[in-house]
Protein backbone atom coordinates (compact mmCIF):
# COMPACT_ATOMS: atom_id res chain seq x y z
CA UNK A 1 0.00 0.00 0.00
CA UNK A 2 1.35 2.97 -1.38
CA UNK A 3 -0.17 6.78 -1.16
CA UNK A 4 0.24 6.98 -5.09
CA UNK A 5 -0.91 3.02 -5.35
CA UNK A 6 -3.60 3.97 -8.47
CA UNK A 7 -0.62 6.02 -10.26
CA UNK A 8 1.29 3.08 -10.02
CA UNK A 9 -1.61 1.17 -11.28
CA UNK A 10 -1.91 3.35 -14.36
CA UNK A 11 2.11 3.30 -15.29
CA UNK A 12 2.33 -0.33 -14.67
CA UNK A 13 -1.04 -0.73 -17.09
CA UNK A 14 0.54 1.72 -19.48
CA UNK A 15 3.97 -0.40 -19.41
CA UNK A 16 2.27 -4.00 -20.12
CA UNK A 17 0.38 -2.07 -22.69
CA UNK A 18 3.52 -0.68 -24.01
CA UNK A 19 5.55 -4.67 -23.88
CA UNK A 20 2.53 -6.47 -25.35
CA UNK A 21 2.47 -3.93 -28.43
CA UNK A 22 6.02 -4.72 -28.55
CA UNK A 23 5.63 -8.47 -28.53
CA UNK A 24 3.23 -8.47 -31.40
CA UNK A 25 5.48 -6.23 -33.70
CA UNK A 26 8.12 -9.21 -32.95
CA UNK A 27 8.04 -11.18 -35.84
CA UNK A 28 7.97 -14.90 -35.74
CA UNK A 29 8.74 -16.93 -38.76
CA UNK A 30 5.52 -18.45 -39.87
CA UNK A 31 3.38 -17.84 -37.47
CA UNK A 32 1.05 -14.00 -36.67
CA UNK A 33 0.56 -13.33 -33.50
CA UNK A 34 -2.36 -11.16 -32.77
CA UNK A 35 -2.83 -10.81 -29.00
CA UNK A 36 -6.32 -8.64 -27.60
CA UNK A 37 -6.18 -7.37 -24.19
CA UNK A 38 -7.84 -4.33 -22.48
CA UNK A 39 -7.40 -3.40 -18.51
CA UNK A 40 -9.42 -2.05 -16.27
CA UNK A 41 -8.04 0.08 -12.87
CA UNK A 42 -10.40 0.97 -10.52
CA UNK A 43 -9.32 2.43 -7.11
CA UNK A 44 -10.53 1.52 -3.23
CA UNK A 45 -10.08 -0.56 0.19
CA UNK A 46 -8.90 -4.65 -0.30
CA UNK A 47 -8.48 -7.07 1.96
CA UNK A 48 -5.59 -9.50 1.40
CA UNK A 49 -5.94 -13.03 2.76
CA UNK A 50 -3.81 -15.85 2.70
CA UNK A 51 -5.55 -19.44 2.20
CA UNK A 52 -4.37 -22.65 4.13
CA UNK A 53 -4.47 -24.03 0.89
CA UNK A 54 -1.31 -26.91 0.36
CA UNK A 55 -1.85 -28.07 -3.18
CA UNK A 56 -2.66 -24.11 -4.40
CA UNK A 57 0.34 -22.41 -5.50
CA UNK A 58 -2.56 -19.21 -5.39
CA UNK A 59 -2.30 -18.93 -1.07
CA UNK A 60 -2.83 -14.91 -1.54
CA UNK A 61 -6.15 -13.33 -2.66
CA UNK A 62 -7.68 -9.99 -2.98
CA UNK A 63 -11.21 -9.67 -1.39
CA UNK A 64 -14.31 -7.01 -1.88
CA UNK A 65 -15.23 -4.91 -4.49
CA UNK A 66 -12.75 -3.22 -5.88
CA UNK A 67 -11.30 -5.95 -8.12
CA UNK A 68 -14.63 -7.34 -9.27
CA UNK A 69 -15.20 -3.54 -10.35
CA UNK A 70 -11.74 -3.45 -12.11
CA UNK A 71 -12.39 -6.85 -14.07
CA UNK A 72 -15.34 -5.72 -14.86
CA UNK A 73 -14.20 -2.37 -16.79
CA UNK A 74 -12.90 -4.62 -19.39
CA UNK A 75 -16.41 -5.19 -20.80
CA UNK A 76 -16.38 -1.12 -21.71
CA UNK A 77 -13.04 -1.27 -23.20
CA UNK A 78 -11.91 -1.65 -26.96
CA UNK A 79 -8.91 -3.87 -27.15
CA UNK A 80 -5.95 -2.19 -25.99
CA UNK A 81 -7.38 0.16 -24.02
CA UNK A 82 -6.94 0.97 -19.63
CA UNK A 83 -10.10 1.79 -18.84
CA UNK A 84 -10.72 4.05 -15.00
CA UNK A 85 -13.30 4.66 -12.70
CA UNK A 86 -14.30 8.38 -12.17
CA UNK A 87 -12.77 7.74 -8.56
CA UNK A 88 -9.57 6.89 -9.65
CA UNK A 89 -9.30 9.56 -12.27
CA UNK A 90 -9.98 11.88 -9.66
CA UNK A 91 -6.63 10.83 -7.89
CA UNK A 92 -4.27 9.96 -11.46
CA UNK A 93 -5.99 12.58 -13.68
CA UNK A 94 -3.64 15.18 -13.51
CA UNK A 95 -0.59 12.71 -14.30
CA UNK A 96 -2.51 11.33 -17.37
CA UNK A 97 -3.90 12.09 -20.54
CA UNK A 98 -7.73 10.66 -20.28
CA UNK A 99 -11.05 10.94 -21.95
CA UNK A 100 -14.10 10.53 -20.84
CA UNK A 101 -15.78 7.62 -22.17
CA UNK A 102 -19.35 8.67 -20.24
CA UNK A 103 -21.38 7.19 -18.14
CA UNK A 104 -21.97 3.64 -17.64
CA UNK A 105 -24.22 0.79 -15.74
CA UNK A 106 -23.71 -2.32 -14.70
CA UNK A 107 -24.38 -4.65 -12.27
CA UNK A 108 -20.63 -4.45 -10.47
CA UNK A 109 -20.41 -0.62 -11.15
CA UNK A 110 -23.62 0.84 -10.43
CA UNK A 111 -25.91 3.42 -12.29
CA UNK A 112 -24.15 5.95 -14.07
CA UNK A 113 -20.54 5.62 -13.09
CA UNK A 114 -18.22 7.92 -15.51
CA UNK A 115 -15.40 5.99 -17.17
CA UNK A 116 -11.73 7.29 -18.64
CA UNK A 117 -9.80 6.05 -21.37
CA UNK A 118 -5.43 6.13 -20.28
CA UNK A 119 -4.00 8.24 -23.17
CA UNK A 120 -0.64 8.33 -21.70
CA UNK A 121 1.25 9.92 -19.22
CA UNK A 122 1.55 14.28 -19.39
CA UNK A 123 4.77 15.49 -20.22
CA UNK A 124 7.65 15.89 -17.33
CA UNK A 125 6.73 19.74 -16.41
CA UNK A 126 2.85 19.11 -16.28
CA UNK A 127 3.79 16.16 -13.73
CA UNK A 128 5.78 18.34 -11.83
CA UNK A 129 3.17 20.63 -11.38
CA UNK A 130 0.91 17.53 -10.40
CA UNK A 131 2.88 16.27 -7.87
CA UNK A 132 3.40 19.79 -6.32
CA UNK A 133 -0.42 19.94 -6.51
CA UNK A 134 -0.68 16.73 -4.72
CA UNK A 135 1.26 17.62 -1.71
CA UNK A 136 -0.66 17.85 1.60
CA UNK A 137 -0.05 21.63 2.98
CA UNK A 138 0.99 21.98 6.39
CA UNK A 139 -2.30 22.80 8.49
CA UNK A 140 -1.99 24.16 12.18
CA UNK A 141 1.74 23.63 12.49
CA UNK A 142 2.85 27.08 12.60
CA UNK A 143 5.17 26.73 15.45
CA UNK A 144 7.03 23.61 14.29
CA UNK A 145 7.59 25.24 11.17
CA UNK A 146 9.15 28.18 13.05
CA UNK A 147 11.38 25.79 14.91
CA UNK A 148 12.69 24.54 11.58
CA UNK A 149 13.17 27.48 9.70
CA UNK A 150 15.24 28.66 13.49
CA UNK A 151 17.07 25.19 13.39
CA UNK A 152 17.95 25.76 9.51
CA UNK A 153 19.16 28.81 10.42
CA UNK A 154 20.99 27.99 13.60
CA UNK A 155 22.94 24.92 11.05
CA UNK A 156 23.91 27.95 8.23
CA UNK A 157 25.86 29.31 10.76
CA UNK A 158 27.56 26.39 11.62
CA UNK A 159 26.07 25.64 14.71
CA UNK A 160 25.27 21.76 14.16
CA UNK A 161 21.68 20.19 14.60
CA UNK A 162 19.89 17.61 14.10
CA UNK A 163 15.94 17.45 13.57
CA UNK A 164 13.82 14.46 14.03
CA UNK A 165 10.32 14.91 11.57
CA UNK A 166 8.09 12.14 11.85
CA UNK A 167 4.74 11.96 10.19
Amino acid sequence: SYEDSARRAVLAGLELARGITRLQHRHLPGRRSSLSFSIGIHTGVVVTEERAVEESSERHSIVGNVPRVASSLTAFAESGMIVITAVTHQIVGKDFECQSLGSHSAKRLGNNVELFRVAGERSTSDSADAAESRQTPFVGRDHELGLLAERWQQAKQSSGQVVLVSA
